[in-house]
């Protein structure tokens, strides 16, 4: 039981690095698509892409 228990966790683990990898990937894509060198406006287009709402 205890094992299954920290691979569940190592798995969320997992999953937030993968989406950070993602998120610092997509920076890098826009700052060279944009060429925007405000943090926030690039913050603004990851939040833009993942939540289109």
């Amino acid at each position: 039981m205890q094992t299954a228990n920290i691979s569940k966790e190592n798995q969320k683990k997992i999953a937030k690095k993968k989406s950070y990898i993602q998120i610092k990937t997509t920076k890098k894509y826009l700052k060279k698509k944009y060429k925007l060198s405000s943090g926030y406006q690039i913050h603004y287009e990851i939040k833009t892409i993942l939540n289109p709402n």
